[in-house]
C-alpha cells in the first residue's frame, strides 16, 4: 500500500515529462567543483545538485535554478507550487 508521500506517485510517467525542465527559486548555500548546495526559500532543508544537470541564473539573495523534473522530484524539491512540505493530490 502506498501513501500520499510515496515518491513513486510523484514521479512523472513518460520520458518527456521526466526530462521537462522546471525552474525553481532557491538559495545557494555553498558551491563545489561539481555540485551546489541549495535550499528552498522558506525552508532550512538543503539539497546537493550536480552542476552538470542544472542551469543557474543568480540574483542578489536567490537564484533561478533550472533542472529536469526527474531531478527535482528525486531530490524532494517542491515542484507543485504547494507550500513547503505539502504535495498536490492531483
Amino acid at each position: 500500500m502506498t501513501g500520499f508521500t510515496d515518491r513513486s506517485l510523484l514521479q512523472p510517467t513518460t520520458r518527456a515529462e521526466r526530462m521537462k525542465p522546471v525552474t525553481l527559486r532557491l538559495r545557494i548555500i555553498e558551491r563545489r567543483v561539481k555540485s551546489v548546495l541549495v535550499a528552498e526559500l522558506n525552508s532550512a532543508v538543503t539539497y546537493w545538485l550536480p552542476l552538470a544537470e542544472i542551469r543557474i541564473e543568480e540574483a542578489a539573495l536567490e537564484a533561478s535554478v533550472t533542472m529536469p523534473t526527474w531531478l527535482a522530484v528525486e531530490k524532494g524539491l517542491n515542484v507543485s507550487g504547494a507550500a513547503p512540505g505539502q504535495r498536490s493530490l492531483f
